[in-house]
Protein backbone atom coordinates (compact mmCIF):
# COMPACT_ATOMS: atom_id res chain seq x y z
CA UNK A 1 0.00 0.00 0.00
CA UNK A 2 2.63 2.30 0.90
CA UNK A 3 4.55 1.94 -2.22
CA UNK A 4 1.31 2.04 -4.31
CA UNK A 5 0.58 5.80 -2.66
CA UNK A 6 4.23 6.81 -3.22
CA UNK A 7 4.04 5.62 -6.96
CA UNK A 8 0.61 7.95 -7.33
CA UNK A 9 1.84 10.70 -5.78
CA UNK A 10 4.70 11.88 -7.87
CA UNK A 11 7.69 10.22 -5.83
CA UNK A 12 10.30 9.73 -8.42
CA UNK A 13 11.70 6.14 -9.37
CA UNK A 14 15.12 7.14 -7.39
CA UNK A 15 13.47 8.72 -4.16
CA UNK A 16 11.34 4.63 -3.63
CA UNK A 17 14.38 2.90 -4.35
CA UNK A 18 16.33 4.99 -1.55
CA UNK A 19 13.36 4.07 0.45
CA UNK A 20 13.92 0.41 -0.26
CA UNK A 21 16.74 0.32 0.09
CA UNK A 22 17.08 1.74 3.55
CA UNK A 23 14.03 -0.67 4.64
CA UNK A 24 16.60 -3.81 3.77
CA UNK A 25 19.24 -2.35 5.94
CA UNK A 26 16.80 -2.75 8.28
CA UNK A 27 16.48 -6.60 8.36
CA UNK A 28 17.68 -7.17 11.77
CA UNK A 29 16.70 -9.78 14.34
CA UNK A 30 13.30 -9.47 15.39
CA UNK A 31 12.56 -6.11 14.53
CA UNK A 32 13.05 -7.40 10.90
CA UNK A 33 10.69 -5.03 8.87
CA UNK A 34 9.36 -3.47 11.52
CA UNK A 35 9.26 -0.17 10.42
CA UNK A 36 7.90 -1.70 6.21
CA UNK A 37 5.37 -3.08 8.25
CA UNK A 38 4.00 -0.07 10.53
CA UNK A 39 4.39 2.17 7.06
CA UNK A 40 1.79 -0.63 5.79
CA UNK A 41 -0.49 0.11 8.38
CA UNK A 42 -0.41 3.99 7.95
CA UNK A 43 -4.00 5.47 6.36
CA UNK A 44 -2.95 8.26 3.43
CA UNK A 45 -5.17 10.63 2.72
CA UNK A 46 -5.39 13.84 0.01
CA UNK A 47 -6.76 16.58 1.38
CA UNK A 48 -6.48 20.75 1.82
CA UNK A 49 -4.71 21.51 4.46
CA UNK A 50 -6.27 24.65 4.96
CA UNK A 51 -9.04 22.75 5.62
CA UNK A 52 -7.69 20.08 8.65
CA UNK A 53 -8.42 20.97 11.89
CA UNK A 54 -8.96 19.30 15.25
CA UNK A 55 -13.23 18.82 14.52
CA UNK A 56 -12.62 16.91 11.56
CA UNK A 57 -9.26 15.06 11.84
CA UNK A 58 -8.87 15.11 16.24
CA UNK A 59 -5.59 15.30 17.88
CA UNK A 60 -1.93 14.28 17.87
CA UNK A 61 0.81 13.61 20.16
CA UNK A 62 3.01 15.26 17.32
CA UNK A 63 2.21 16.29 13.46
CA UNK A 64 4.43 16.56 11.07
CA UNK A 65 4.07 19.94 8.11
CA UNK A 66 7.06 18.91 5.69
CA UNK A 67 7.55 20.41 2.97
CA UNK A 68 4.24 22.56 2.66
CA UNK A 69 3.67 25.64 4.52
CA UNK A 70 5.49 27.44 1.75
CA UNK A 71 2.68 26.70 -0.67
CA UNK A 72 -0.02 28.80 1.51
CA UNK A 73 -0.59 32.24 0.48
CA UNK A 74 -0.18 34.97 3.74
CA UNK A 75 -3.86 34.82 4.29
CA UNK A 76 -3.58 31.40 4.91
CA UNK A 77 -0.77 31.02 6.33
CA UNK A 78 -1.64 31.99 10.08
CA UNK A 79 -4.82 30.06 10.20
CA UNK A 80 -2.66 26.53 9.20
CA UNK A 81 -0.40 27.37 11.99
CA UNK A 82 -3.24 28.03 14.25
CA UNK A 83 -4.93 25.05 12.98
CA UNK A 84 -1.93 23.14 13.66
CA UNK A 85 -1.60 24.13 17.37
CA UNK A 86 -4.93 23.11 17.66
CA UNK A 87 -4.11 19.67 16.15
CA UNK A 88 -1.01 18.97 17.92
CA UNK A 89 -0.76 17.85 22.09
CA UNK A 90 2.96 18.52 22.45
CA UNK A 91 5.01 19.92 19.18
CA UNK A 92 5.21 20.06 15.54
CA UNK A 93 8.00 19.44 13.30
CA UNK A 94 8.21 22.06 10.31
CA UNK A 95 10.39 21.70 7.33
CA UNK A 96 10.26 24.52 5.17
CA UNK A 97 11.45 27.12 2.99
CA UNK A 98 12.18 30.74 4.13
CA UNK A 99 13.15 33.89 2.76
CA UNK A 100 16.65 35.20 3.42
CA UNK A 101 16.09 38.36 2.80
CA UNK A 102 12.28 40.25 3.21
CA UNK A 103 10.98 41.45 -0.20
CA UNK A 104 7.80 42.12 0.95
CA UNK A 105 5.61 42.72 3.84
CA UNK A 106 2.05 41.67 4.83
CA UNK A 107 -0.50 42.28 7.94
CA UNK A 108 -2.18 39.60 8.99
CA UNK A 109 -4.78 40.02 12.39
CA UNK A 110 -2.67 43.31 12.82
CA UNK A 111 0.45 41.90 13.00
CA UNK A 112 3.45 42.60 10.48
CA UNK A 113 5.42 39.35 8.81
CA UNK A 114 8.58 40.02 6.67
CA UNK A 115 9.14 37.64 3.54
CA UNK A 116 8.53 37.68 0.22
CA UNK A 117 6.23 36.10 -2.25
CA UNK A 118 6.64 33.68 -4.92
CA UNK A 119 5.18 32.45 -8.07
CA UNK A 120 3.02 29.53 -8.26
CA UNK A 121 1.08 29.62 -11.08
CA UNK A 122 -0.08 31.91 -14.20
CA UNK A 123 -2.93 34.37 -12.92
CA UNK A 124 -4.71 32.84 -15.84
CA UNK A 125 -4.14 29.05 -15.24
CA UNK A 126 -7.47 27.18 -15.34
CA UNK A 127 -7.85 25.43 -12.02
CA UNK A 128 -6.81 21.66 -14.29
CA UNK A 129 -3.67 22.90 -15.00
CA UNK A 130 -2.72 24.47 -11.35
CA UNK A 131 -3.87 20.68 -10.00
CA UNK A 132 -1.74 19.26 -12.93
CA UNK A 133 1.68 20.28 -10.88
CA UNK A 134 2.37 18.32 -8.14
CA UNK A 135 5.07 20.55 -6.99
CA UNK A 136 2.79 24.04 -6.71
CA UNK A 137 -0.11 24.96 -4.99
CA UNK A 138 -3.30 23.96 -4.81
CA UNK A 139 -4.92 26.74 -6.40
CA UNK A 140 -3.27 30.05 -5.12
CA UNK A 141 -1.32 31.98 -7.92
CA UNK A 142 1.37 33.26 -5.46
CA UNK A 143 2.37 31.94 -1.94
CA UNK A 144 3.89 33.91 0.73
CA UNK A 145 7.91 32.76 2.58
CA UNK A 146 7.89 34.53 5.61
CA UNK A 147 11.80 35.22 6.98
CA UNK A 148 12.78 32.95 10.06
CA UNK A 149 12.03 35.63 12.70
CA UNK A 150 8.75 36.50 11.11
CA UNK A 151 8.16 32.59 10.84
CA UNK A 152 9.03 32.43 14.70
CA UNK A 153 6.69 35.28 15.99
CA UNK A 154 4.08 33.61 14.01
CA UNK A 155 4.18 30.36 15.51
CA UNK A 156 4.65 32.29 19.01
CA UNK A 157 1.47 34.44 18.19
CA UNK A 158 -0.88 31.11 17.65
CA UNK A 159 0.40 29.29 21.21
CA UNK A 160 3.50 27.54 20.71
CA UNK A 161 5.60 28.37 23.28
CA UNK A 162 9.56 26.99 22.57
CA UNK A 163 10.79 27.40 18.93
CA UNK A 164 14.06 25.25 18.26
CA UNK A 165 15.79 25.19 14.82
CA UNK A 166 17.23 21.45 13.95
CA UNK A 167 21.11 21.12 12.76
CA UNK A 168 21.71 17.02 13.56
CA UNK A 169 21.44 15.47 12.27
CA UNK A 170 23.15 16.63 8.89
CA UNK A 171 21.42 16.95 5.94
CA UNK A 172 24.09 17.26 3.12
CA UNK A 173 23.48 19.77 0.72
CA UNK A 174 20.59 21.41 2.46
CA UNK A 175 20.53 25.24 1.04
CA UNK A 176 20.39 28.23 3.84
CA UNK A 177 17.05 28.51 2.91
CA UNK A 178 15.25 25.08 4.15
CA UNK A 179 15.05 24.76 7.74
CA UNK A 180 13.89 21.99 10.06
CA UNK A 181 12.22 23.33 13.45
CA UNK A 182 10.49 22.04 16.00
CA UNK A 183 7.85 24.00 17.33
CA UNK A 184 6.46 22.82 21.22
CA UNK A 185 2.93 23.71 22.77
CA UNK A 186 3.33 24.75 26.71
CA UNK A 187 3.15 27.26 29.05
CA UNK A 188 4.58 30.46 29.35
CA UNK A 189 7.60 30.85 31.93
CA UNK A 190 9.35 33.82 33.72
CA UNK A 191 13.09 34.35 32.50
CA UNK A 192 15.48 34.00 34.91
CA UNK A 193 18.31 35.10 33.23
CA UNK A 194 16.61 37.63 31.54
CA UNK A 195 14.00 39.24 33.99
CA UNK A 196 13.46 42.74 32.16
CA UNK A 197 11.85 41.50 29.61
CA UNK A 198 9.22 39.41 31.01
CA UNK A 199 5.71 40.88 30.47
CA UNK A 200 6.96 42.80 27.80
CA UNK A 201 5.50 42.14 24.41
CA UNK A 202 8.19 42.64 21.06
CA UNK A 203 7.42 45.97 20.21
CA UNK A 204 7.96 47.11 23.81
CA UNK A 205 11.44 44.82 24.01
CA UNK A 206 12.58 46.43 20.68
CA UNK A 207 12.09 49.85 21.91
CA UNK A 208 13.91 48.92 25.33
CA UNK A 209 16.58 47.72 23.40
CA UNK A 210 16.59 50.86 21.11
CA UNK A 211 16.66 52.96 24.25
CA UNK A 212 19.96 50.97 25.51
CA UNK A 213 22.09 51.33 22.45
CA UNK A 214 21.06 55.31 22.08
CA UNK A 215 22.20 55.81 25.94
CA UNK A 216 25.16 53.34 25.63
CA UNK A 217 26.34 55.57 22.57
CA UNK A 218 25.46 58.52 24.63
CA UNK A 219 27.81 57.64 27.18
Amino acid sequence: NFVTFMARHGLSAGTMAAIATQLLKEVKGQDRWKRAVILDKLQFELADIRNITPASHGQADVVLLLGILYHLDSEDLLRVLANVHALCRQFVIIETWVALEATDTVEINGARYAGMRVREHGDQDTQVERERRLLASMDNSFSFRPTRDSLFAALHRVGFTSICECHLPLYPGMPPDRITLVAQRGEPVALSSYPWINGMGEAQIARHLEDYAVRSRQG
